[in-house]
């Protein structure tokens, strides 16, 4: 199976080389083939998440291989539309199409706001 292994090196730090190393050992040992190796560190012309995304669909990738969660948070979402999300450590596999949890603050409890009398606090 093809897959995209994605790296930042602002969480990996000095453990970058690492991360990197226990990711081509978790391809092989699983049987991904890694198409492409995106070690980033944001802040530059293209944001980390759209150069995963399109990395994804140039090589046609059925997963995104990460050393944590933490390496993809606010791209999860967005990757699980299109494949399969792989965590290293620790080892869990999110298939294409999961539906993860709504933050608390985006949900809604169906009541209205309370409201209280002017100069009540």
């Amino acid at each position: 199976m093809k897959a995209i292994a994605f790296v930042r090196r602002d969480i990996s730090g000095s453990q970058t080389a690492d991360d990197i190393h226990a990711l081509r050992r978790y391809a092989r040992s699983h049987g991904y083939t890694i198409e492409a190796l995106l070690n980033v560190l944001p802040g530059g012309a293209l944001d980390p998440g759209l150069r995963l995304i399109n990395a994804v669909h140039t090589h046609d990738a059925a997963a995104v291989l990460v050393p944590q969660l933490n390496h993809i948070q606010s791209t999860r979402h967005h990757i699980t539309e299109i494949c399969g999300l792989v965590s290293v450590a620790p080892e869990k596999t999110w298939p294409r199409g999961h539906l993860w949890p709504r933050p608390e603050s985006s949900r809604h409890s169906g009541r209205e706001p309370r409201r209280t009398e002017q100069g009540e606090r």
